[in-house]
């Protein structure tokens, strides 16, 4: 009986993702390397407008926040955020765009043709993570930045 107990707690981590949280479809399996173990995941969403969305998952204490914004004025994302973004390690990303890999931070401006030839989409994800753990899971938020993007773009309008 208590080796069936113990047993039956060793399984991965259980998580309650809604089925579209932040209003957007989002990659379960992308997500989770993220959150910390097992839990239910909320969300908040703060600005939400003509040209821009925030959202914040939270589990246990630690936060997702998204940010989006579109009908951006074209500027050199990679040399902003190799600047703003100094003390986290800053290096391009292969996700499509103009990006950015941190420890804690994705940040990506991607035109925006269906809003006209001048519009473009910004894109911020950013973790509450310890820096150590922030440091770990860059592949991870990369990789969620990666699902994320075609479905940010759609929602605010970028593409059909």
């Amino acid at each position: 009986m208590l080796l069936a107990a113990a047993t039956g707690c060793s399984g991965p981590p259980a998580y309650d993702i809604p089925e579209k949280p932040c209003r957007r479809s989002i990659d379960p399996e992308a997500l989770k390397p993220l959150l910390p173990e097992g839990g239910t995941v909320t969300t908040r969403i703060g600005e939400d407008d003509d040209v821009s969305f925030r959202c914040d998952m939270s589990i246990k204490g630690e936060i997702i926040r998204i940010w989006e914004l579109r009908d951006q004025s074209h500027f050199d994302m990679v040399d902003h955020a190799m600047r703003r973004y100094t003390r986290s390690d800053p290096m391009e990303s292969q996700v499509p765009g103009d990006s950015v890999i941190a420890d804690g931070v994705f940040v990506s401006m991607n035109p925006c043709p269906a809003r006209g030839e001048k519009s473009n989409y910004i894109l911020e994800i950013t973790t509450t993570q310890s820096p150590s753990k922030a440091k770990e899971s860059r592949e991870a938020l990369e990789a969620f930045a990666a699902s994320y993007l075609p479905e940010g773009l759609k929602a605010m309008g970028c593409t059909q």
